[in-house]
């Protein structure tokens, strides 16, 4: 096994991809290793042919092929390595991720349109910040030198069982009263 790097940006991107998609079985580590290896040579040959295409090369492994494919750590600023949370004792919270592609090439509006479940909002928090800000303040998410969030939002999704019986309202009145003088918590 050998480690990883992060390499540099050398070209500018273009809204042109490639995708390759691979299953590792078991034994086919060295297989895919040499293969990503090697796949900067085609991206090469073609740029040299179509010079104005401005190819680039961008690779990105899921979690746990990487740890099949490298030895030692993940690369500080690697998306799979900013994205995983761990509490103080090491352990991993729990965060539930799915992605979904929107929009075509031709018109030139497409993108991900991207959705995380937690039943705690701090740690959806935790990782947008690691991810934008970076921990420490400046390592922040590869993924971000090529795509742009363009909008976000958080809601919060009560269980059957929070609807059927809530918690009362911090600070909520007794009586008839609905408290709803002032949207600061002073009555009026």
């Amino acid at each position: 096994m050998t480690s990883a790097t992060t390499p540099p940006i050398l070209t500018p991107l273009t809204p042109a991809a490639v995708f390759l998609v691979l299953t590792i079985n078991d034994g086919g580590e060295a297989t895919v290793h040499e293969a990503l290896t090697d796949f900067g040579h085609p991206v090469a040959a073609l740029s040299f042919r179509v010079p104005q295409a401005n190819l680039s090369l961008v690779a990105g492994i899921g979690s746990r092929a990487w740890d099949r494919l490298f030895s030692g750590p993940k690369p500080a600023n690697a998306h799979i390595a900013v994205n995983v949370i761990k509490d103080e004792d090491g352990n991993e919270l729990k965060i539930v991720r799915a992605n979904m592609p929107f929009g075509t090439l031709a018109d030139g509006d497409s993108g991900t349109y991207y959705i995380a479940y937690s039943g705690n909002p701090d740690i959806t928090e935790r990782m947008l910040r690691r991810m934008f800000i970076g921990e420490p303040e400046g390592n922040t998410d590869r993924v971000l030198d090529f795509s742009t969030a363009h909008t976000g939002g958080m809601f919060f999704v009560p269980t059957v069982d929070f609807l059927a019986s809530p918690p009362p309202l911090p600070g909520a009145a007794t009586g008839d009263s609905l408290a709803i003088g002032s949207l600061k918590g002073q009555p009026q």
